[in-house]
């Protein structure tokens, strides 16, 4: 999207007064009558953990969660906002027996968790960007937990999740139910790879951005055989890091769960470049079924729309999955 001679996605992190004024434009273009909704906070902006902590019911989870954190969030707590959820636990339920007190006493039951802080200041922004379009925000949500779930009806297996944004590169497990389990990012993303093309080929970066879409459609065949070497050349050092976490990533998520990841989606902006070659290379390299992001799946449309949906669904996961938090719940 553009913002006056710039694109939006050249910016690093918006001011919320450029975010807020882009957002008002948009809802004015589109004729949106609608004047609230959920907000989405950058993973980027989060610290997410994996803690083990006693085993309590959700009540009880409330009064001490905050307190637990705290051994394994390294900022102040009053600086951040605080999300969990349990890790279900995959091992064989506990026999009778095992819950009887030996010589050495009943020894605790813990869980797994996954701790989830949001900077208050980015929430803030974030905030007041809204406010500044009019919109009055009903409820907000880290984006990790809106992917997995616009995710949801793509596969009914564990699977990885690879968000290939302008900026940052995210990267979650999201279990049977989809509800993500892990995340990481990192701290690179398409528009680096836009200059990186631009400074080789002696481009402008709209020039750069335009021919590395290109590259990812049919009108890839009108490039120069130099600038698609080049193209092809910077892209495959970029998939190169992100393949380097989601391996480990893997091979962590197999060695503590019994259900192995079966499936890689790629969503965001970057899903473009997710070409049959890409998805064939991610195959051999994993052994796991490939696919980008179809967040639309489980939502009517006018058939007309398909092709359309098809090509741009992945950059819009997080949108699709807010919309889906805000109807499960009406």
């Amino acid at each position: 999207a553009k913002y006056g001679a710039q694109t939006l996605a050249n910016y690093a992190q918006l001011q919320p007064e450029i975010e807020g004024s882009a957002l008002a434009d948009l809802i004015h273009e589109i004729n949106a009558t609608a004047r609230e909704g959920g907000i989405a906070l950058s993973q980027a902006a989060t610290l997410t953990t994996l803690a083990e902590l006693p085993k309590r019911d959700e009540e009880q989870m409330k009064k001490i969660i905050g307190v637990e954190a705290q051994r394994f969030i390294p900022v102040p707590m009053d600086t951040v906002k605080l999300d969990w959820i349990t890790i279900p636990d995959e091992s064989a339920e506990v026999r009778a027996f095992d819950q009887l007190a030996d010589k050495k006493g009943i020894q605790a039951r813990t869980q797994k968790v996954l701790l989830v802080a949001s900077e208050n200041i980015a929430a803030n922004a974030r905030m007041k960007a809204v406010h500044i379009a009019d919109i009055v925000p009903s409820f907000g949500e880290v984006e990790m937990f809106s992917i997995t779930r616009a995710c949801k009806s793509n596969v009914s297996e564990p699977s990885l999740i690879i968000d290939m944004g302008a900026t940052t590169t995210k990267l979650y497990i999201a279990d049977e139910r989809g509800m993500p389990i892990a995340a990481h990012v990192l701290q690179t993303g398409g528009n680096e790879t836009t200059r990186a093309i631009a400074a080789a080929l002696g481009w402008e970066t709209t020039h750069a951005e335009e021919a590395k879409r290109a590259y990812s459609s049919a009108e890839g065949a009108n490039l120069a055989k130099k600038e698609r070497d080049v193209i092809a050349k910077l892209l495959a050092q970029f998939t190169a890091d992100v393949f380097t976490v989601a391996r480990g990533m893997i091979d962590t998520h197999a060695e503590h769960r019994a259900r192995r990841i079966t499936h890689i989606i790629v969503s965001g902006g970057g899903a473009e470049i997710c070409i049959p070659e890409v998805r064939e290379h991610i195959h051999k390299k994993f052994a796991v079924e490939v696919s980008r992001a179809e967040p639309f799946t489980s939502i009517k449309r006018p058939m007309i729309l398909d092709e359309t949906i098809q090509r741009v669904g992945p950059r819009f996961t997080v949108a699709v999955g807010l919309a889906l938090r805000a109807l499960y719940s009406s």
